[in-house]
């Protein structure tokens, strides 16, 4: 059974169209950023980072965290810097070596390291999804979150899908999840 089928009747119709095809449906999604301290930052005359190799800046050694590679978020850091440095997804030797440079304070196993480690004054900026930065702006911590520039574009989105298994044995079940998934006041929670 397809995803375009009659089971996920009206529902698709709120989704873009490049959200979905014969086979799967996003159903969420995140931005990959930079978190970084605002006060830290100007306290130590570093300018504001546009892109990820803005934190091989010398005074930011041992003070930037990123994901480690168990996440799929891990990888996002590593291709930015890999179509900085002449490399990108089919290449990014340039990357690894460029985050080896970076000399990071760690490689999180956990995202919610990340602001632990930021509220405590030992990293100064993180390379994770932006929704970690929103719950520090809200917490009152003096942050600010970009949307590295990478090949020439603001911003690396990540898209999470569900798919629906031709071997699924309970087809009515799923096709109930893709649904609920989808639907405006899902979406707004």
């Amino acid at each position: 059974m397809e995803v375009g089928d009659s089971r996920i009747p009206g529902n698709l119709a709120q989704l873009d169209s490049r959200m979905y095809d014969d086979y799967r449906i996003g159903h969420w999604i995140v931005l990959q950023s930079i978190i970084y301290d605002v006060d830290k930052f100007k306290e130590n005359g570093i300018p504001a980072p546009r892109k990820y190799s803005d934190l091989l800046h010398p005074k930011l050694r041992k003070r930037v965290v990123s994901r480690d590679s168990t996440n799929f978020t891990g990888i996002y850091p590593v291709v930015g810097l890999a179509h900085e440095f002449g490399g990108g997804e089919a290449n990014i030797t340039p990357g690894l070596e460029k985050l080896k440079e970076m000399d990071l304070h760690s490689f999180l196993g956990f995202s919610s390291q990340g602001p632990q480690l930021m509220e405590s004054g030992d990293v100064w900026a993180s390379m994770l999804h932006a929704g970690w930065g929103v719950r520090l702006i809200k917490a009152g911590r003096p942050v600010a979150v970009v949307h590295p520039e990478v090949g020439g574009k603001k911003g690396l989105p990540t898209l999470g899908y569900i798919a629906l298994s031709k071997a699924s044995k309970n087809t009515e079940a799923a096709h109930w999840l893709m649904n609920e998934l989808v639907v405006t006041s899902f979406r707004q929670m």
